[in-house]
């Protein structure tokens, strides 16, 4: 009933204008358009506190921990339950350039998908790699069974895609191998060769949370068994686009851009943000000037004319100040469109003009998150330019519309690749994938549906319980599940937490970006109502991207939230809020990577007077009496980030708290327990691998020792059965992606995963509470647990099936052990090693090193 409500609303809006779907140019247009200036920016940015750069060492190391795990996944196999409909950012399309039946989609998380039937199906072919972020996917001409993919997220928002260098195909995109560049971080382009295939060229914008020379143009002579660099501007400035002429491998533009995103820094343009030349292959570069603009450029983009490499299209954006007298002001537009028809030598400015048809707000003041440009390659005059709407000229001079405008959810906001094939159109967005035809832009057709949504939280509706709920990255809130084809979007916005009320079924809430709450109350007509019941709270501080707020436990007609202190709401609409805590951080500074709030917030249901509440600055809080000050707590723990704090629905003594970040030198992932609410704690992360933790979540009815706690991570899910001695990968088929949030559903006794990568996905709850017993029933031990030669199984006598995996999970031994004799592993490369046991049905894991 209240999908199908809010459906109906949703309709209306379309038809009528309602606040969140409003036209162009309205306050609430402008608004979202602000609200998105910098993407997650803040968000991410803020949990790599107090450190001003991202740990990129641990990152990598986590990841190739987490695919170690795989191997020794427990407890069965997660369920997809979707959205197949909505999408999800998609960085990149390829097609065949023999065959146009067979394309590859690559997303800014969630690898990489291959179709062979012209986008009618579609499959992951990239799930077995320790990143799933991709940039760029190019074929070889010559060889189209040879595919290269770039890795990382070359829109660098603030989150750590840094990607893991470049990967080739050699069975038409079946399989994978890393072809080097490991430490390049973002590969932002990649170009094979027409005239030589074994010439290769990558793009790095190196890793934008670090100053460094691992950024720059790249290039390989062996089809990517080795690479040289062969243009570096300066340790902050890396190669964002580039052009290779199809004529001549050895003739290339390539697009500088200054970028730097880290906790401290954070830029989006430079001076030496330019266009570069070269007619050797890049031995030597001259910088494009005649024509071209200069000085504290935004992100630059290159479109080369195929028939004739000297007609080539760039252009750049620049900030425009509010008292600048545009027709845009406030945010980051388009300087200017350039053209060259003598490779480069001199170029000229198309005219950008509103009596043309010219819209500066269709890349919305970022237009650092766009920046692709791409011509016609039947005409020349005949260009595209991406932003949040897609704009065309087929003229140079008068522009219009290639897409519907964005609020009317026809093709999604946020364009980020076109390309041409023969007369077909294909375009990438933050919503999926699309299809049209070259002549005529006017009707789009969705051509995938593949669960790619990033989903920040998910909620259960006890009123709908066959439903899973969620809030996702530029998609709204959405409900279904697997048997759904298609999932209603039911709020706009960045969604997050969706909440309702167990005693009242028509009422709920959503959630969007900067703790903007909506309450809805469907009244008995059937008429829905919404009020933004958080724009009456009084704090000095700036919400979190993600902003905590629940309903009360034992009361859900009240509603709590923390931006820098934690309030409450009165009343009956829930809009007169008054603050129940004084200053809970160290200062609420209002730019947008420095701000600090409250960023975790918890309430006992064991005992509701008792609340939890960590913030972005490390600091962690509780209150358990009316009228008194919170205490602060935890000062033995790192102040970093919290990511999560737990009570236990169990037993009022006991809570759990995640704190999140990276630095190279520290190894622990962070959770930790406390018996006392929260006086003293101690750590239990045990053996688990350095990755992020999001959320916690601990299942109800369990012992007063409390032995399962299972975590949501950077790079999946992952459990323990035995306090945090062991943790185990829950489920032996989710990729390596990260996992924001978790959520039982008791109604199923299923829980629920709200992946930022790949939907909703859910595994039966009853697996997890019973799958300790093979590992408690198998004792025994390797010994030595160092050694160059031998190892020996210790504990009752018998024998085992074994299998030795090494450290990045592959398989390198495998037979029957007897526990009395000695294993010769003298032949294993030297390294960490794992060995799976098998006895009886019962199996477990132990690790030893090669030396």
């Amino acid at each position: 009933m209240i999908i199908r409500t809010i459906s109906l609303l949703l309709f209306c809006c379309l038809l009528f204008g309602c606040s969140e779907q409003s036209p162009k140019h309205s306050n609430e247009f402008q608004q979202r358009l602000d609200e998105k200036l910098y993407p997650m920016e803040g968000y991410y940015l803020a949990k790599n506190y107090p450190f001003e750069s991202f740990g990129l060492q641990k990152f990598k190391t986590g990841m190739k921990q987490a695919k170690q795990s795989m191997v020794f996944a427990r407890n069965g196999k997660w369920q997809q339950e979707g959205p197949g409909n909505i999408g999800g950012r998609a960085n990149t399309i390829a097609v065949n350039p023999d065959n146009d039946q067979e394309l590859f989609l690559g997303y800014s998380l969630g690898g990489i998908h291959k179709s062979i039937d012209g986008a009618a199906s579609w499959v992951p072919v990239f799930d077995n790699e320790v990143t799933t972020s991709i940039s760029d996917i190019a074929y070889d001409h010559s060889n189209t069974d040879i595919i290269y993919a770039g890795t990382g997220d070359l829109n660098i928002t603030g989150y750590p895609l840094t990607g893991n260098g470049i990967y080739k195909s050699t069975d038409g995109g079946n399989s994978w191998k890393q072809s080097g560049l490991t430490g390049a971080g973002i590969i932002s382009e990649v170009s094979v060769g027409k005239i030589n295939p074994n010439i290769v060229y990558a793009a790095s914008m190196g890793v934008p949370f670090q100053i460094g020379e691992n950024r720059g143009l790249y290039k390989s002579l062996d089809a990517g068994e080795t690479w040289e660099k062969v243009l570096f501007i300066d340790d902050i400035t890396g190669v964002i686009d580039i052009e290779v002429s199809p004529l001549d491998d050895n003739l290339i533009y390539a697009a500088a851009w200054t970028r730097i995103s880290s906790y401290s820094f954070n830029t989006v343009q430079g001076e030496e943000t330019r266009i570069y030349k070269s007619s050797d292959g890049g031995s030597t570069w001259t910088m494009m000037t005649e024509g071209l603009p200069a000085g504290g450029l935004v992100r630059p983009g290159l479109a080369m004319y195929p028939d004739d490499p000297n007609i080539v299209y760039s252009m750049f954006s620049r900030y425009v100040n509010d008292d600048e007298d545009l027709s845009c002001t406030g945010g980051y537009y388009i300087e200017g469109i350039y053209k060259t028809v003598n490779g480069g030598d001199t170029w000229e400015a198309l005219p950008l003009l509103e009596e043309n048809g010219y819209d500066c707000s269709f890349v919305g003041g970022f237009s650092w998150y766009f920046g692709k440009i791409r011509v016609n390659p039947n005409n020349p005059d005949d260009i595209f330019v991406l932003g949040v709407d897609l704009l065309r000229t087929r003229d140079g001079v008068f522009w219009e519309d290639a897409t519907p405008p964005w609020w009317q959810y026809i093709v999604h906001a946020d364009k980020h690749d076109l390309l041409i094939d023969n007369d077909n159109i294909y375009l990438t967005t933050d919503g999926g994938a699309y299809k049209s035809n070259l002549d005529n832009t006017e009707s789009w057709e969705d051509i995938e549906d593949i669960i790619s949504t990033q989903f920040y939280r998910i909620g259960y509706n006890p009123h709908d319980p066959t439903n899973f709920y969620g809030g996702a990255q530029d998609n709204g809130t959405t409900a279904g599940n697997v048997n759904d084809v298609e999932w209603p979007r039911l709020w706009g916005g960045d969604g997050f937490t969706p909440q309702f009320n167990p005693e009242d079924s028509t009422e709920y809430y959503f959630e969007t970006q900067n703790g903007r709450i909506n309450r809805f109350f469907v009244d008995e007509s059937g008429f829905e109502d919404r009020t933004v019941i958080s724009n009456s709270i009084e704090d000095e501080g700036r919400p979190n991207w993600d902003m905590p707020y629940f309903l009360d436990a034992a009361d859900p007609n009240t509603v709590y939230a923390g931006i820098t202190k934690v309030h409450r709401s009165f009343g009956a609409d829930k809009d007169f809020w008054i603050p129940i805590s004084q200053l809970l951080v160290d200062t609420f500074q209002q730019t947008i990577a420095s701000s600090h709030n409250i960023s975790a917030l918890g309430q006992s249901t064991v005992n509701p007077n008792l609340f939890y509440a960590g913030t972005s600055d490390g600091y962690l809080w509780k209150y358990e009496s009316v009228g008194t000050d919170w205490k602060r707590v935890g000062l033995e723990l790192p102040e970093r980030y919290y990511s999560d704090v737990r009570p236990s629905p169990n037993n009022e003594n006991i809570v759990y708290a995640s704190i999140t970040g990276y630095e190279d030198d520290d190894n622990t992932p962070y959770i930790y327990k406390s018996i006392d609410k929260g006086e003293t704690w101690f750590q239990i992360a045990g053996d688990m691998p350095q990755i992020a933790i999001n959320d916690i979540l601990i299942p109800k009815n369990q012992d007063a020792d409390e032995q399962t706690v299972i975590v949501a991570t950077d790079a999946g899910v992952y459990f323990t059965n035995n306090a945090g001695v062991n943790w185990f990968r829950l489920g032996d088929n989710m990729p390596i992606f990260p996992v924001f949030d978790l959520v039982y559903n008791p109604e199923l006794d299923l829980l629920a995963a709200g992946t930022h990568a790949r939907g909703i996905w859910t595994i039966p709850m009853g697996n997890i509470i019973s799958s300790l017993e093979d590992i408690e029933n198998l004792e025994v031990a390797i010994l030595p647990n160092i050694t160059s030669r031998y190892i020996s199984v210790s504990g009752a006598a018998a024998s085992y099936n074994y299998k030795v995996y090494d450290a990045t999970g592959s398989e390198v031994m495998s037979g029957k052990l007897i526990s009395s004799e000695p294993l010769e592993v003298s032949k294993l490369q030297s390294g960490y090693h794992f060995i799976l046991l098998e006895n009886n049905g019962k199996s477990v894991t132990k690790k030893f090193v090669k030396i």
